[in-house]
């Protein structure tokens, strides 16, 4: 497989007046160097005394962030993970009702990292010693017979290695993206090494300011990254003016759907949103992703439902702990090093995804009504054409 080169896109020109740009130079590695060394960077030099630029392959040193929750896939399907999450929903919290919401998931959070780190701490460690033991009780039966408690260990050391193993490739799978993949199909390898190229292909190592410089530090990088979308986007600023919306004489949607979208929130619409919401996407800033919504309905309904109503009413005094998200840029290109070559997304909080996904599954059941034909490609409707789901997280 050829290694990506960041800095450049061709690496030879016959330094002409109007020279011819190739790519001739390149490097290229198997996947098990891939994976003894997956935080690695290859980058193009100065030509100097060649037309040809050096390749200089060496190690990606990314800064060490303090660790955030996130809620793994494979907890669902250990034994007594309701439990925990049922006793650390229902301590009692005391604020408004956003404000309570809010601490029942920081609480649920601490509570499953804590139980996360008693069962499975250092399980790539227990592997190894797992597997270490079974080599010598192998050697061991070469020249002696095994006693009952040697054969019972190694019997339950086997199970404990498909156990860890499992978990392990469980983990390597969600961390790759590859959701395509059910988690037995394909062993922990491939998923690690899809891992460690997606965060490769992630980093980034430098950036172009605007007076063309390259910036390596994570302050200059990030200074250059809000100068840039400052200017693209604009700052807010207050308004001078404002429309009278009774004199434009619009129909409102409701006058148009004869229905009342703003009506208060019910159970039934929440389940059905919950259902709808897709599973395996990537968590917002709490670290919770739809599957645990979809696995601990039933927990945490009372106090969703609640912060819906206080939402309905406008009691809005802590929803800003509700509604935050993490801006992630992704790269257009193999060789993204301006900017603009990157297109920022957006993950918000799951209970804001909840939120919105309520809302577009009230308004979708009617936009066809709302919007022209010639623009309603993005619609997707089930067999009745009565029930819109709307796609995406």
């Amino acid at each position: 497989m050829e290694i990506a080169l960041q800095n450049r896109k061709y690496t030879w020109s016959n330094e002409r007046e109007s020279p011819t740009l190739v790519r001739l130079d390149r490097m290229f590695c198997n996947h098990g160097w891939e994976a003894a060394f997956p935080n690695f960077a290859l980058n193009a030099l100065a030509t100097g005394a060649s037309d040809h630029c050096p390749l200089f392959l060496t190690r990606q040193e990314r800064t060490v962030r303090k660790a955030a929750f996130k809620f793994e896939n494979h907890w669902l399907k250990i034994d007594g993970f309701k439990e925990v999450v049922t006793a650390a929903w229902n301590k009692p919290q005391f604020g408004s009702v956003h404000n309570v919401l809010n601490k029942k998931m920081a609480e649920t959070a601490t509570a499953l990292r804590n139980w996360n780190k008693k069962l499975f701490s250092n399980a790539r460690l227990q592997l190894h010693i797992a597997n270490e033991v079974i080599f010598r009780l192998d050697i061991a039966q070469e020249v002696r017979q095994l006693t009952v408690g040697e054969i019972s260990l190694r019997s339950d050391l086997k199970v404990r290695i498909l156990g860890l193993a499992a978990l392990e490739r469980s983990r390597r799978r969600q961390a790759s993206r590859i959701n395509f993949i059910k988690a037995g199909d394909a062993c922990t390898r491939f998923f690690h090494l899809k891992m460690a190229a997606r965060k490769r292909r992630s980093y980034i190592a430098s950036l172009k300011n605007q007076g063309g410089s390259l910036v390596w530090s994570n302050n200059d990088k990030q200074q250059v990254l809000q100068e840039y979308f400052e200017n693209l986007i604009g700052k807010k600023v207050k308004r001078q003016h404002t429309l009278q919306w009774q004199h434009l004489q619009i129909n409102t949607i409701q006058q148009s759907t004869g229905l009342e979208l703003d009506r208060p929130f019910t159970k039934d619409e929440l389940d059905q949103a919950v259902r709808c919401l897709p599973s395996e996407k990537a968590p917002g800033p709490d670290g919770f992703t739809n599957d645990f919504y979809k696995n601990c309905w039933d927990i945490i309904k009372p106090d969703i439902l609640n912060a819906f109503h206080a939402f309905f009413i406008q009691h809005n005094g802590a929803l800003e702990h509700l509604n935050t998200a993490q801006v992630v840029l992704i790269p257009k290109t193999e060789t993204a090093i301006e900017p603009k070559d990157f297109r920022p997304i957006s993950l918000i909080h799951s209970f804001a995804k909840l939120l919105t996904k309520v809302l577009a599954i009230r308004l979708s059941v009617y936009i066809d009504r709302l919007i022209s034909h010639s623009q309603s490609a993005f619609i997707k409707k089930d067999a009745s054409r009565k029930i819109f789901c709307m796609s995406g997280g």
